[in-house]
């Protein structure tokens, strides 16, 4: 090892000084199976990580959802004994990006955590990580929030922002300060920290059963900087404001908001005109970082200028359930798709992008990206629409000629517009007729292409498929 080696090897161990262990510290060792979202007949690998736990009483743990994603087998040990406890999970919501394990039996060398406050900007906290079993504190300053989506579920929620060089960490390690937890970590992006606030841990904690206890307005709305729009519009205020493109139908404010009104508050909240809204603790941060705030089942008020006057809005929280977007989050071993003559036709969703790695954002194919983007809620006239795409050819006879096809979106069948999965099943059983052949017409987008397909040998298809790849029977179409 040369000297400039070992000088940083000192620096590092100086800084990065070893404390007693906190007895609601856990380590958590997680066996993983994750579907292969382009073969979504398959499973890839079984994987094995390991997090850091948060007590939550002498058998239940506090844990990132990214922990119990795809979720095999689970066990936990404490961190003065190398005894490993079984343990299942118990609950999980995916919108609060938080899951509670339950451990087989009482772990009598922890003790459950306290909770303290969030944290106000510019304050100083520790994280506390864990290097084989013997608890490092980093200590850091909480200088920024960002609102951002979570890699489960398209929820958005205040994250702190830590600067943190150290490698090896985001893995669920609790963020304390006075020996209180304050944060809970949940993934690193370059040199920073995301950890989530300790109000939207207990917001998680106050929740019960399967269904999330979060909520979501899912409006559209724009910036409202304009003076002469704002005049327009009959606005006397220079500041306060944004108008509304879209209430969405998953919306609880659904007919009652309407495009082309004002959003002036929801509730305490008074939204400016660049669509945030001031918290004491944490300033001028967007709308959508105090939703979480609002409980479901909760009377709400909001207040929109329409017609040149301001309207009093009744609501109520309801749930947020990602599984109804047009491009959901699958939080189960179950997918959606079909194959028909070789073509894998599937809807499309969160896992399926993500699928693109840790980039995904920009190496997924930018249409599909799009569709997340800009178009993610149902239709009001098509509640269970979903996008389905040809996500690739499986080569054979039958699809000779179409074998670099892949990413495009399936329009219609036969002339008929696709909705869903659900639908192509039906809309297969109906192919053209003529000339005494059956063939079936496929259209896809967003550049056209059709393309057509020997309805009469799907079976015959089918057998040299499974064979070949693999596919179990009854993922491949049949004819009744």
């Amino acid at each position: 090892m040369t000297m400039v080696k070992v000088v940083l090897a000192l620096i590092s161990l100086l800084s990065c000084q070893l404390i007693a262990a906190p007895n609601f510290m856990v380590k958590v060792r997680t066996f993983s199976q994750a579907i292969d979202e382009r073969s979504p007949w398959a499973q890839k690998p079984i994987t094995e990580s390991q997090y850091v736990g948060v007590a939550l009483s002498k058998n239940t743990v506090l844990i990132s959802t990214q922990a119990v994603k795809d979720l095999r087998y689970i066990e936990v040990e404490t961190l003065s004994s190398s005894k490993r406890y079984p343990a299942e999970l118990s609950r999980v919501d995916y919108n609060a990006q938080l899951a509670i394990i339950k451990v087989n039996e009482s772990l009598a060398a922890v003790e459950p955590v306290k909770l303290g406050q969030d944290l106000k900007l510019n304050s100083k906290a520790k994280i506390l990580s864990l290097k084989q079993k013997k608890v490092v504190p980093i200590n850091t300053s909480f200088r920024d929030i960002k609102v951002r989506g979570s890699l489960t579920a398209s929820y958005n929620l205040p994250h702190y922002t830590f600067e943190v060089k150290r490698k090896g960490v985001g893995w669920s390690e609790p963020v304390v300060k006075e020996d209180l937890l304050v944060g809970l970590s949940i993934r690193k992006e370059k040199n920073q920290i995301l950890a989530l606030p300790v109000s939207v841990i207990r917001r998680f904690l106050k929740g019960k059963g399967e269904l999330s206890s979060f909520g979501k307005l899912g409006l559209k709305y724009h910036k409202l900087h304009d003076r002469l729009l704002r005049q327009e519009l009959g606005l006397k205020g220079e500041e306060y404001g944004v108008w509304l493109s879209d209430v969405t139908t998953l919306s609880p404010l659904y007919k009652k908001a309407r495009p082309g009104d004002v959003l002036l508050s929801i509730e305490d909240y008074k939204l400016k005109s660049n669509g945030r809204v001031y918290d004491k603790r944490w300033g001028d941060i967007p709308l959508s970082g105090v939703v979480y705030r609002f409980p479901v089942g909760s009377k709400l008020k909001a207040k929109v200028f329409r017609s040149a006057k301001v309207v009093d809005i009744d609501f109520t929280m309801k749930v947020y359930d990602g599984s109804a977007d047009m491009i959901p989050f699958y939080s189960d071993s179950q997918r959606h798709f079909t194959i028909y003559n070789g073509f894998v036709l599937q809807e499309l969703s969160r896992n399926y992008l993500q699928s693109w790695g840790r980039s995904w954002l920009s190496r997924a194919p930018t249409t599909l990206m799009k569709r997340i983007a800009f178009e993610n809620n149902p239709p009001a006239d098509m509640p269970q629409k979903k996008v389905v795409i040809l996500s690739k050819v499986l080569v054979d006879q039958s699809n000779k000629g179409y074998e670099g096809l892949k990413n495009l979106e399936l329009y219609e069948i036969n002339g008929k517009k696709v909705e869903n999965i659900k639908q192509v099943y039906g809309l297969l059983k109906s192919p053209i007729i003529k000339d005494g052949r059956q063939y079936t017409k496929l259209n896809f987008g967003p550049i056209p292409r059709e393309v057509i397909l020997d309805h009469s040998k799907v079976d015959e298809a089918n057998e040299r498929i499974a064979k070949l790849y693999s596919v179990q029977a009854q993922h491949l179409w049949r004819t009744p």
